[in-house]
């Protein structure tokens, strides 16, 4: 699957990179809200995406659940995964019906997740064959 990951600390940024390569997952990565709404929109409705990954904290007038929203109302089809460090931010997103993950994430947890999230959207599961 090809994954758009949005995460502004480039430690975070590369490590969730390298993981979700090991899962099978084509990713390109932007650094906030905008530039990943800039992306998707010029993707043709960035039907290039199967899965949106972003971190909720991100500087900048959007974080990630503000993303999250926009993406729903924009393309419902396509699955958004939120993380975060942060119990109450958690719990915000969880409250707003979005699939939210906690940080550090576990790689088991983070492949479970992003093959359910590909299964909703129809496409190949990672490591499916």
């Amino acid at each position: 699957g090809e994954l758009l990951l949005v995460e502004d600390n480039d430690a975070v940024a590369a490590a969730t990179a390298e993981l979700l390569r090991t899962l099978g997952c084509t990713v390109h990565r932007v650094a906030g809200a905008t530039q990943a709404l800039d992306l998707l929109e010029h993707e043709g409705g960035g039907s290039a995406f199967d899965v949106v990954l972003s971190d909720i904290e991100m500087p900048g007038r959007m974080d990630g659940i503000a993303l999250a929203a926009r993406l729903r109302a924009r393309w419902p089809a396509r699955p958004v995964l939120l993380m975060t460090g942060y119990a109450a931010r958690l719990e915000q997103a969880v409250r707003a019906q979005f699939d939210v993950l906690p940080k550090p994430v576990a790689p088991a947890q983070l492949a479970a997740a992003i093959a359910q999230a590909l299964r909703r959207r129809g496409a190949a599961a990672p490591s499916a064959g």
